[in-house]
């Protein structure tokens, strides 16, 4: 891989299991989309609760999409729960988008499936309005 390619990836917040990208809506505004994959831990939990942070911090709405991921545990929960609760308390919104199978059934069985609004699937179109 190129220097320039790898430099390119850590600006976007691109690792192992996952990548942050900042998409421009219709109204120019900047959207930070996270997009982990694979399992959503523990091990990726305080990671992903730093970037959120960041991102909440630009002052850049955030979207994660959840559509890569195979496997979620209560602690990366959790870190859903802590980065929509920041993003509000800054006036930024924070959205879940793409869950489905297990990862649906742990959101749902915590009853947290209002709090992040999962009846809007899009992740750009919901943010770029």
């Amino acid at each position: 891989m190129q220097i320039k390619q790898l430099i390119a990836r850590l600006a976007l917040g691109e690792t192992r299991n996952s990548q942050e990208t900042l998409t421009f809506g219709q109204s120019g505004h900047a959207v930070a989309i996270f997009r982990p994959h694979g399992s959503a831990t523990c091990r990726a939990a305080e990671a992903f609760r730093r970037r959120f942070a960041k991102a909440a911090e630009r002052g850049t709405p955030i979207v994660v999409d959840l559509s890569a991921v195979s496997r979620m545990d209560s602690a990366f929960l959790a870190v859903l729960v802590e980065g929509k609760k920041l993003a509000q308390s800054q006036g930024r919104s924070f959205q879940v988008r793409g869950a489905d199978g297990r990862t649906r059934a742990l959101i749902d069985m915590a009853r947290l499936g209002p709090v992040f609004d999962l009846g809007l699937e899009a992740p750009e179109l919901s943010m770029a309005a």
